[in-house]
């Protein structure tokens, strides 16, 4: 589980920081879901990559970031935007720790480089379904004297939880914006029925840019991976909706993950004979667990494997009956 875990956080962690890198998304994001009062001082035509990573081991199991320096209009103080995708399915109790520990990371960079210190601005964006209740800091000191305010940190954070974005604006942004595809895909990839009758839209950016083929590999990676559609269906779907200059691209990528994992099988299969034992054992219970009426997912966290390994079982199962 703790595997499933990481690796699905690799894959979230790639495709943001792919996307975010493209100073486009960027400027959409701002421009669309920031505060406009806000947007209108920042100089957005400075804005550029901070390829520093101040992402701490506490924070890493949360976040993944990604930092754009720019100033303020007219005042020209330095101004960080630190866009951070929170990766896990709920809310984090101590954000505000973890903002501030991730501002002293920032200050300490602008100390050792012996430039004035950088007005912060984290903005979460939040892809859970739970819903995020935003609190300031002070609000987590129960029973606060107004005396003592004065001693808490006061700052704040701008917040895009995704579950609660329409649809239907996101469907109006140009096909050509990265952020359109981004936002589609975080909240819609799970929901098979809107997948398979928006499918071509998922793709939309790449026909507009067909030179972004690293990109395109992290975006199918992830899309293959995390959409619950079965094999069959998705090459069905690349076949009919996909143009003559995409469809190639696009299933080269998805043969690729094909073979990477017959490569990783064959390497387990090294070792699969230490294994058998375990794993004859572990099918007769599922077998007998399934005779009872289980469901995939009890049998799922009864044998400790994934969802799909279980649909497979039981397949088998089924075709032996």
């Amino acid at each position: 589980m703790e595997n499933q875990e990481e690796e699905l956080h690799h894959s979230h962690d790639k495709l943001f920081k792919m996307a975010f890198q493209q100073k486009q998304t960027v400027v959409d994001f701002l421009t669309h879901f920031f505060p406009p009062e806000l947007t209108a001082h920042i100089n957005l035509d400075k804005l550029r990559l901070d390829p520093t990573n101040y992402i701490s081991r506490k924070m890493d199991e949360f976040f993944s970031d990604i930092v754009y320096r720019t100033t303020w209009k007219n005042t020209r103080k330095p101004l960080a935007i630190a866009l951070l995708f929170e990766h896990k399915k709920t809310p984090s109790s101590r954000i505000y720790l973890q903002f501030l520990e991730y501002q002293l990371g920032i200050w300490h960079a602008d100390i050792a480089h012996k430039r004035a210190l950088t007005i912060v601005i984290p903005i979460v964006i939040y892809q859970g379904k739970r819903g995020w209740s935003k609190k300031t800091f002070p609000q987590y000191f129960k029973d606060l004297p107004d005396l003592l305010q004065r001693f808490i940190p006061h700052f704040d954070y701008h917040l895009m939880a995704i579950a609660e974005l329409d649809g239907g604006k996101i469907l109006s942004f140009s096909d050509a914006s990265l952020l359109r595809t981004l936002l589609l895909t975080y909240k819609y990839l799970d929901d098979t029925a809107f997948v398979e009758s928006h499918f071509a839209e998922f793709f939309d950016f790449f026909k507009e840019h067909p030179e972004l083929e690293a990109l395109l590999h992290i975006f199918v990676e992830y899309f293959f991976k995390n959409s619950g559609i079965d094999e069959e269906t998705l090459k069905d779907l690349v076949a009919e909706f996909l143009d003559s200059q995409l469809k190639p691209k696009v299933m080269s990528t998805y043969e690729q993950l094909i073979r990477k994992g017959r490569i990783e099988g064959k390497i387990e299969g090294k070792i699969e004979g230490e294994i058998q034992g375990e794993i004859k054992g572990r099918t007769e219970m599922l077998r007998n667990a399934w005779r009872k009426g289980y469901s995939i997912s009890q049998m799922a966290d009864l044998a400790g494997w994934s969802v799909d390994e279980i649909k497979k079982l039981v397949e088998q199962f089924e075709k032996e009956n």
